[in-house]
């Protein structure tokens, strides 16, 4: 299994219209990928960041292009990607 992880600065006042996003518009298309293990969504409201990370049965799907993202109009700055293999699951 792989992931790959995007960390985002929000402002605070947009964090809730972000989370309303992940949970409306991108993790539904996530679902539809080839591949696709499942997500999680990761606040923390005090410094304001947010991590999605979505969970892909096979390296090479994760690497497939992707939507530039709905957040993204809405993030202080542009996200850091990074992706990984996943070594203990439980």
């Amino acid at each position: 299994m792989y992931a790959r992880v995007n960390y985002r600065q929000i402002d605070a006042d947009k964090m809730n219209e972000s989370l309303r996003i992940f949970r409306d518009s991108t993790m539904p298309e996530m679902k539809t990928r080839k591949g696709f293990a499942g997500g999680l969504v990761l606040t923390d409201l005090i410094s304001h960041k947010l991590i999605a990370m979505i969970l892909w049965d096979i390296g090479h799907d994760m690497s497939a292009p992707v939507h530039p993202g709905y957040v993204n109009a809405i993030a202080v700055e542009p996200p850091v990607r990074e992706e990984y293999e996943v070594s203990v699951e439980v």
